[in-house]
């Protein structure tokens, strides 16, 4: 199977999914979006989207036991994932601010190298939750590790991801309403189906 063809089946997977508890992943991504706004509160309703969205991949529903049950199993590690990605995002941002002024073909380039490492930073992160979720101990680094040589590996999965989520914004409601959800069935199908090859290729688990 190519690539390419993983690809749609993928997307077409995830969709069948989401479509099965509509409902209920509707609701979970607006309340994924309500708490974006304080900051605090983001990561964690992030890594509870695709707790849940594991818990649909895995089981025929969800329910507010399972929201509880996936907020209590996520909610520590969410914060120290959002507290890293916060200093990444402070990094990247502060670049831009500060040498604002800046003119001249070096720090065109440089911007663009900055924004390069933001978007692939942006990108990566799709997929951490995936791994985290799939690890027996799940580890910060080692799960980013994991992250970033699959998008790597295999770049059309999280180019397909952010094309979900840029498309629904330009298209607003009803689509960014059921955005995240449906990434994160795309980022957790695509994990489990690279992580079936790797272990059917001899490598092991020793990456998790």
């Amino acid at each position: 199977m190519t690539e390419n063809t993983g690809i749609l089946d993928l997307v077409g997977n995830a969709f069948r999914l989401w479509w099965r508890e509509a409902i209920p992943l509707l609701l979970l991504n607006i309340l994924w979006f309500a708490f974006q706004m304080p900051i605090v509160t983001a990561p964690i309703a992030t890594a509870v989207v695709y707790a849940m969205a594991r818990k649909v991949i895995d089981d025929d529903s969800i329910n507010m036991s399972d929201l509880w049950q996936s907020l209590r199993l996520v909610a520590l590690p969410a914060l120290l994932w959002g507290a890293l990605n916060l200093v990444v995002a402070a990094v990247v941002i502060g670049n831009f601010w500060i040498y604002r002024a800046e003119a001249g073909t070096i720090w065109a380039v440089v911007r663009v190298v900055w924004a390069g490492v933001g978007l692939g930073w942006f990108i990566v992160n799709l997929f951490y939750w995936p791994f985290w979720l799939a690890a027996e101990k799940p580890r910060l680094w080692s799960t980013l590790r994991n992250s970033a040589v699959f998008v790597v590996r295999r770049p059309a999965v999280g180019l397909v991801s952010i094309a979900i989520l840029v498309g629904s914004l330009l298209l607003t409601l009803p689509f960014v309403a059921a955005a995240m959800t449906w990434v994160a069935l795309l980022g957790l199908l695509a994990v489990d189906s690279d992580l079936k090859t790797v272990r059917a290729s001899g490598r092991g688990t020793k990456r998790l």
